[in-house]
């Protein structure tokens, strides 16, 4: 007997490895999915602008990028003694404009340059509403806690949405004409929107997004929210916000985009990196004890075996600092 309905991801036509350069665009939840690659020794550029919740907000990240359109001071504003960009997360926020402008314009360069050679192009959508502050007519990637009158919520049409996907599909093309592009909706609740305003939301996104990849060869669609809402459909997969995947959700998220995604070779050497990860993470209670620095020497084994045969891993600093406690020992 089922009591619950699977969603079975065919494996993809497209495989990842780590000889690949991954760009990722969007909500928390592709900064989530970013860190796990991360952490893998995956080659990726997450989030050049910062967390970005709507399609406009990364069409508009995408045209500064392809152009190499620095920012100016002008463009900066400031509230409670913090500079920052309208465009940006607040991760990139200083206390000077000038700073400030560093910031974004150093990440801007880094991503034109990345995202030329990238090989996979990650881009989650979180919401369809969006905020446009009054005084400029300007829809805005952050609203950077500065007080709700001065913005208007605007629900964007589903034909907005599909033109802002398009425009920024075709950027990436253009970029890197190569490269594949696996989209995904957020299965993270809006609840602040309000729950019909979330569900319509996510609605018109998945709406758009089915219509544009059709359009699109190199375009995956990748069901995160769909896991979520129909496959797992329990309050036990969510943190105590009741707004967020907890732990064992992402894990669940993860591993059906493992499989879909991912070489043989490639999850046999996520294995052994998860394996040593665990081993750096170990916290010994004598560091200098004959077994310990069997451990250490063991590991150290591992990383220079793993690296020989994947030359675009890099343990280098994991290396030295265990070398460093052999050293200190002996």
């Amino acid at each position: 007997m089922n009591f619950r309905t699977e969603l079975t991801i065919n494996q993809s036509d497209f495989l990842i490895n780590h000889d690949q350069k991954i760009v990722s665009f969007g909500s928390c939840f592709a900064e989530e999915m970013a860190a796990r690659l991360l952490d893998l020794k995956f080659n990726v550029l997450a989030n050049p602008f910062g967390i970005l919740f709507h399609p406009l907000a990364i069409e508009n990240a995408l045209q500064r990028i392809q152009a190499k359109t620095l920012y100016v001071e002008e463009e900066i504003s400031n509230l409670d003694e913090l500079f920052f960009s309208w465009d940006h997360h607040s991760s990139f926020n200083s206390t000077s404009a000038e700073k400030t402008v560093q910031n974004v314009n150093n990440a801007l360069i880094k991503a034109h340059d990345f995202l030329t050679n990238a090989d996979v192009i990650f881009i989650t959508l979180g919401t369809s509403w969006v905020y446009k502050i009054k005084e400029l007519n300007l829809v805005v990637a952050n609203c950077h806690k500065v007080p709700a009158k001065h913005f208007d919520k605007v629900l964007l049409t589903e034909q907005q949405i599909k033109t802002s996907l398009h425009n920024s599909l075709d950027m990436i093309t253009e970029m890197a004409p190569n490269a594949t592009i696996i989209v995904t909706v957020s299965p993270v609740r809006h609840l602040k929107d309000g729950m019909i305003e979330n569900n319509v939301s996510k609605a018109k996104l998945l709406s758009a997004l089915y219509e544009v990849t059709m359009n699109f060869d190199q375009v995956n669609y990748f069901p995160s929210y769909e896991l979520i809402m129909d496959d797992l459909r329990d309050y036990r997969f969510y943190a105590d916000d009741l707004l967020h995947p907890n732990k064992q959700a992402v894990n669940y998220i993860w591993e059906k985009f493992a499989s879909a995604y991912f070489t043989p070779e490639t999850q046999q050497i996520n294995k052994q990196i998860e394996k040593i990860t665990t081993a750096i993470n170990h916290r010994p209670f004598n560091e200098e004890s004959i077994s310990h620095q069997k451990f250490i020497s063991n590991c150290i084994k591992q990383m220079q075996d793993l690296t020989d045969t994947n030359s675009n891993l890099d343990y280098q600093k994991e290396i030295e600092h265990f070398k460093s406690k052999l050293n200190h020992v002996n």
